[in-house]
């Protein structure tokens, strides 16, 4: 069961969650994400280096750092940033990232605790990101029940709402991925 600091969403039944898949060299599309990052990293790098306090850019560095490929996955220089953001612009986007960078670190306990208001105060094209993290940051932690049950609801959440996560369909399918493998869930099952 969910605490009782979080109301479950309403969640209503959808069809399953597809993702488009373009046909090509396989073996390019990592290096390409891989090129596609390091460019995006040094963009933003710029940019704060023209506005320190650009909380966006802090935001958004700082969630590159987090989901990048292995490669160039870097917690130790997000975790600053992530902190940097979450004070100049507290809110729900910012804790979501500052929650990765303490799970990433390690820190699990921080990070369901700074996830956890999200459940009510979350945009709902981001909300199954919060579920996702709270599910690893639980398990994690050895509370497996809860982490399973957030899970679940990352999924369902996910399914509900498929038109506003189009956007972000690849990169949440691996935050699930990577959830499901921690969890040990298969396939069929939320």
């Amino acid at each position: 069961h969910l605490p009782p600091f979080a109301s479950a969403p309403e969640v209503k039944e959808a069809q399953p969650l597809q993702i488009q898949v373009q046909i090509g060299d396989q073996a390019e599309a990592p290096r390409d994400r891989e090129e596609n990052t390091r460019q995006f990293i040094e963009q933003k790098r710029r940019a704060l280096e023209a506005n320190p306090n650009d909380a966006k850019a802090c935001n958004d560095l700082a969630w590159t750092y987090l989901i990048a490929p292995d490669a160039l996955r870097d917690w130790k220089a997000a975790l600053p940033l992530a902190e940097k953001s979450a004070q100049l612009a507290p809110g729900p986007i910012s804790r979501n990232t500052l929650g990765l960078a303490y799970y990433r670190a390690g820190r699990f306990r921080e990070a369901a605790e700074i996830l956890e208001p999200n459940l009510k105060d979350q945009v709902d094209w981001a909300l199954a990101y919060d579920l996702y993290f709270l599910a690893m940051s639980h398990h994690q932690l050895g509370e497996s029940a809860l982490a399973r049950d957030f899970y679940a609801l990352a999924v369902r959440w996910s399914l509900a709402h498929q038109e506003a996560l189009k956007p972000y369909l690849v990169e949440l399918a691996a935050i699930q991925a990577e959830a499901a493998a921690l969890l040990g869930v298969k396939d069929k099952e939320p």
